[in-house]
C-alpha cells in the first residue's frame, strides 16, 4: 500500500470563535437560570419545613394545654403568642414551648401569660437566655429557687426562701420594668 498526503488548508476568519463565545455566553446564561431554580426550589422547600414545624409545635401546645384542663385556651394562647411575638421579638418557636411549660406548672392561663412577660423583662434586664429565665420561674413556681439564685439576678438565698412566688416576682418585675422594650429600642438601632 501507498502513503497518501492529505494537505488541508485552512483559512482564519473568526467566526469559530464567535461561535464558541456566543456558545459560553448562552451555556452560562442556562447555567444561572438553573441556579436560580435550585435557589428558588431551596426556598420553597425550607419555607415547607418551617410551616411543618410551625404546624407541630402549634398541635404539641394544644396537646399540653389539653392534658392540664386549658384546652379551651388554645385559640387565646396562639394569639397571645402572636401578639407577644410582635411585641418583644421572641420567636414563637421560644413562645409556644416557654407557653407550655409555664402552663403545665401553673394551671393558668392568665398567671402563664404574666408570668412569659416577667421572663421576658428579666431576660433582658440581666441578660440572661428567655428558656433560662422561664426554666427558672417555672421550677421557683413549684418552690425550687436554685435557677432563680444561678441567673444572678441580684436576689440572695435568704430573700428567695423566705419570700413567697408572688413576692419573687413583683421584685422582678419591679428591678426589670421595661428592660424588654428598652432592648427593643437599641435592637432596631442597631440595625
Amino acid at each position: 500500500m501507498s502513503n497518501v498526503l492529505i494537505r488541508v488548508a485552512s483559512e482564519y476568519d473568526g467566526k469559530g470563535f464567535k461561535q464558541a463565545d456566543s456558545g459560553i455566553q448562552a451555556l452560562t446564561k442556562s447555567v444561572a437560570k438553573f441556579a436560580g431554580g435550585l435557589a428558588l426550589a431551596h426556598k420553597a422547600q425550607k419555607a415547607m419545613f418551617d410551616y411543618m414545624a410551625d404546624e407541630k409545635a402549634t398541635k404539641i401546645l394544644a396537646q399540653n394545654l389539653k392534658n392540664v384542663g386549658l384546652a379551651y385556651a388554645t385559640q387565646s394562647a396562639e394569639e397571645f403568642i402572636k401578639a407577644m411575638q410582635q411585641q418583644t421579638g421572641v420567636l414563637d418557636d421560644e413562645l409556644r414551648p416557654a407557653y407550655a411549660q409555664l402552663a403545665r406548672v401553673t394551671g393558668s392561663v392568665v398567671e402563664t401569660q404574666k408570668l412569659l412577660y416577667t421572663a421576658w423583662n428579666t431576660a433582658a434586664g440581666s441578660g440572661a437566655d428567655f428558656s433560662q429565665v422561664v426554666d427558672a420561674l417555672s421550677q421557683a413556681y413549684v418552690g425550687n429557687t436554685k435557677g432563680l439564685k444561678a441567673l444572678n439576678i441580684g436576689l440572695t438565698n435568704a430573700e428567695l426562701q423566705s419570700k413567697s412566688f408572688a413576692e419573687i416576682t413583683g421584685i422582678l418585675n419591679s428591678k426589670f420594668a421595661g428592660s424588654g422594650t428598652a432592648s427593643l429600642v437599641i435592637l432596631m438601632f442597631a440595625r
